[in-house]
């Protein structure tokens, strides 16, 4: 069932050179207790995705579309109405702790906040279920960490203080945006293990949005592929990963290093990422820089196409099976 529904969701920023068309026309569903995972190159449209579900978009932005939180919708919703819901049912895990975390405030000061304003505890009950939950994310010294200011904690460890914040109020949605930017690989697989845990204890359902198809691997139960501010293919991650029908998706899988093959060089994909800068382009946004498109796909945005529990936005793939069908047919 799904707990989220996005139809139709666009976001556009103006600026003094021009419209820039950030999210065209995007649909998808989150289903309760799952992991969801938005990947694509940067500048995608994957954050402003999350921003625009939080009520988060700068000033220059405007959302267009319909978001549905629990059956009601939830875009445009007035300030106070959405600071609510963020407080309590939609959390959010920003790219850099450091920035998110206030660095003139101790630890525990910006935590219990969160519980004396929104759920109204005393400072002693804030204290100690702060505590609580920076021991169940794993932080290590919890009582040590609680008392110190972000910049004496690494940044693994500022990364658990904001997941811990973030469950504080015990949300129905955690939105995790790029979780382990900057983190290294030790850290960022204990982070996602974090993840699968807390979906695991808490029931939470989980939005992560990446572009380490690593960390999509691990711990993600569907995959939505973005580029260009559209959605290029959906579906579940092991299905993915082993058969990717849209060309940009098999493109991305192909440039992940593996153990079991022998390179020499990463291929990469040529060209540019899109300007969205000026009027949305006519055709499929990948057109230029496809190895399987001809003339048409710079012309025609595709429909979604579905199989049984994928479903993908391509031209010359076949309907049916997703397999490539012959230019001009």
């Amino acid at each position: 069932m799904a707990l989220l529904q996005t139809r139709n969701l666009s976001v556009t920023f103006s600026t003094a050179d021009g419209p820039v068309h950030a999210v065209n026309d995007i649909s998808f569903n989150l289903c309760r207790g799952e992991i969801l995972a938005i990947v694509g190159e940067s500048g995608s449209g994957k954050s402003q995705t999350a921003f625009a579900i939080m009520g988060l978009l700068a000033r220059n932005a405007h959302a267009a579309g319909s978001v549905r939180f629990g059956g009601k919708e939830i875009l445009g919703l007035h300030e106070t109405s959405m600071a609510r819901i963020r407080a309590s049912d939609i959390a959010m895990i920003f790219q850099n702790p450091m920035t998110s975390l206030n660095p003139y405030k101790r630890i525990s000061s910006q935590m219990t906040e969160v519980l004396r304003l929104h759920q109204g505890l005393s400072r002693r009950e804030a204290r100690f279920q702060c505590i609580e939950m920076l021991k169940s994310v794993n932080l290590a010294d919890a009582e040590i960490r609680f008392e110190q200011f972000p910049h004496e904690c690494s940044g693994g460890m500022r990364q658990r203080i904001m997941i811990a914040m973030s469950l504080l109020c015990r949300p129905r949605i955690l939105i995790a945006d790029e979780p382990t930017t900057a983190l290294d690989v030790t850290i960022q697989s204990q982070i996602v293990e974090l993840l699968k845990t807390i979906r695991q204890v808490y029931g939470t359902t989980i939005l992560l949005i990446t572009h380490d198809l690593g960390l999509v691997a691990g711990c993600s139960d569907r995959v939505m592929v973005m580029y260009g501010g559209r959605v290029m293919e959906t579906g579940p991650t092991e299905e993915i990963f082993a058969a990717p029908v849209h060309p940009y998706t098999a493109t991305l899988l192909e440039a992940v290093p593996r153990l079991d093959r022998e390179v020499s060089e990463l291929p990469s994909i040529p060209g540019n990422p899109p300007n969205m800068l000026g009027p949305i382009p006519e055709g499929c946004p990948f057109s230029p820089r496809c190895q399987v498109g001809d003339q048409t796909c710079f012309t025609r945005i595709p429909e979604v196409s579905r199989s049984g529990q994928r479903s993908w936005a391509c031209l010359k793939r076949d309907k049916g099976t997703g397999h490539e069908t012959v230019a001009g047919n």
